[in-house]
């Protein structure tokens, strides 16, 4: 489906959809035009302000306004859960009745789209199906040789794909054949060899233990049978329940992912508030689970605080590089762990580095 995407625009404007406009020059399609619903109020704002890309001068529409004549063919529709629970609007079954009429083509991540009229059109949902799975060979699994890095973390929002795609950017001016396997619904845009999407609003019809047979495919065609240099997976947030209070704080694919992707590496993304038991915790599942090393801590450079004094509400901010350096300082004196700063190029080159050399010996 993806290989057909010539031209493409992209709705609505939220986190998911930054990794589309920050790698841009990394996807096999152009993007027409970001757009949003009015009640979210980025219409009119700067595409590079959200990816804190001064060059990128791209402005969010407005959905309402779009010409739905323009030379674009496919629309990517993001998760609209919420935009619904705000505004009763449909607006994922409105863009299937637009797509139906002018002959667009559509690629959307809620699952819910699937089971309704999408009969007449070209859509595609990311998804994990009962046919899928391969039970015909009797539990047995792949063995790759070619290393496996795995990026894991321990919260949502903490730019674990953003740090994916700068992993293979930069293996890939190295000169290396890199391959990924991603736990985003994004993930084929984005060029994945294969897409296990257990994330919000996941899409998985395999129990825990079929999901291992697929996912170790995946890896497997992911290393091109052991032709690729390296394959870079990456899981969801949470990589041990924060708390046990509601099931859930539990995501049961993610051992599964874990055990089926099985990394020879990992690299941990954290944030500047989380605890250091926390972190700790984190690490040692990691590390005991298939005895691979934490290598790396990425920080990700975003401080989240009260809005209010009797903290009601919060807000984020850039930390500042006097907090980046505090923070790793003090997490490198705690675990002995190298630290790494999301936001800083010199410091993923440094990373990819740190890759290579652990592989080499």
């Amino acid at each position: 489906f993806v290989e057909k995407i010539k031209k493409a625009i992209v709705f609505p404007w939220n986190k998911e959809m930054h990794a589309l406009a920050r790698f841009s020059d990394m996807l096999s399609f152009s993007i027409h035009g970001f757009y949003d619903m009015k009640y979210n109020f980025n219409i009119g704002k700067s595409v590079g302000e959200a990816i804190q890309n001064e060059k990128d001068e791209r402005i969010v529409q407005n959905i309402d306004l779009l010409d739905w004549n323009d030379d674009f063919d496919t629309v990517i529709c993001g998760h609209c859960e919420e935009i619904y629970q705000m505004t009763k609007r449909d607006f994922r079954m409105e863009i299937v009745e637009k797509c139906k009429k002018h002959g667009k083509r559509l690629y959307v991540l809620d699952k819910e789209v699937e089971s309704k009229r999408t009969e007449n059109i070209d859509c595609y949902v990311p998804q994990i199906l009962k046919t899928d799975y391969n039970g015909y060979r009797d539990g047995k699994l792949f063995q790759r040789l070619t290393p496996v890095v795995g990026v894991f973390g321990t919260s949502a929002c903490q730019g674990k794909l953003t740090l994916q795609m700068q992993l293979k950017k930069e293996f890939v001016k190295m000169g290396y054949t890199v391959e990924n396997v991603f736990s985003e619904p994004t993930g084929y845009l984005l060029g994945g060899i294969g897409v296990f999407p257990y994330g919000y609003n996941e899409n998985v019809q395999l129990s825990e233990t079929e999901s291992i047979t697929v996912l170790n495919e995946m890896v497997w065609e992911a290393a091109r049978h052991n032709e690729s240099d390296l394959v870079i997976v990456g899981g969801q947030s949470g990589t041990v329940p924060y708390a046990y209070h509601n099931i859930q704080q539990f995501n049961p694919y993610g051992y599964s992912f874990l055990t089926a992707t099985n990394p020879d590496v990992f690299v941990l993304c954290v944030n500047l508030h989380d605890p250091i038991e926390y972190i700790k915790r984190t690490i040692k599942y990691l590390e005991a689970f298939d005895d691979s090393p934490v290598i790396a801590l990425a920080l990700y450079p975003v401080v989240t605080e009260a809005a209010t004094q009797i903290g009601l509400g919060y807000h984020k901010r850039m930390a500042s590089e006097r907090e980046l350096e505090e923070a790793s300082e003090r997490l490198w004196k705690e675990f002995g762990i190298p630290v790494y700063a999301l936001n800083q190029e010199k410091e993923v080159e440094r990373l990819c580095g740190d890759i290579v050399v652990y592989f080499s010996e």
